[in-house]
């Protein structure tokens, strides 16, 4: 890290490239069970507990809290930074274990100490900005709202809804 950005702070680094680490942190947690770091060698979903699964969401943002030196009793301040991201790269790309889904997504909202509602608020419009930007399929798209839909009982896409008219036809 020194080498490409030795006078940049790592909390500035992470800043300017969180979308990367956040994708690749977010595919590893949901793709594979940990046991420390270690992916474990042909493990599915029901081969680990809720519990441990929550606990492996838990260590892997605070390592990250702490290799890019935020404060570490503020672990609601960096998931305010980072929690749009993993929640957006979860109902994109690890679509196949809604199970899995549900636990992560629950682990975050616990670590946000937020509820559903705003926090699919706040990934909503990023899943649409990268709808646009990185022109993803109809298919893809359709399934995360699907997931939204379904995570949330049908309350997150109107409550979404509505944020997004509001902040689109009246800004003030």
């Amino acid at each position: 890290m020194e080498k490409y950005a030795s006078n940049v702070h790592p909390r500035q680094w992470f800043l300017r490239r969180k979308k990367v680490f956040l994708e690749g942190l977010t595919k590893q947690l949901m793709f594979y069970n940990y046991e420390g770091l270690r992916p474990q060698k042909g493990g599915n979903f029901s081969d680990f507990s809720p519990e441990q699964f929550k606990n492996s969401i838990e260590y892997a943002i605070s390592v990250i809290i702490e290799l890019f030196d935020f404060p570490k009793n503020d672990i609601e301040g960096f998931m305010r930074i980072a929690c749009a991201e993993i929640v957006t790269t979860l109902l994109l790309y690890c679509t196949t274990e809604k199970p899995q889904i549900t636990l992560a997504l629950d682990a975050i909202i616990q670590l946000c100490e937020s509820d559903h509602e705003s926090v699919m608020g706040e990934a909503l419009p990023l899943l649409l900005a990268k709808q646009l930007i990185d022109d993803l399929s109809t298919e893809m798209m359709q399934r995360a709202l699907e997931f939204i839909g379904e995570y949330s009982n049908g309350v997150c896409i109107w409550v979404c809804s509505l944020t997004i008219f509001r902040n689109f036809f009246d800004p003030s």
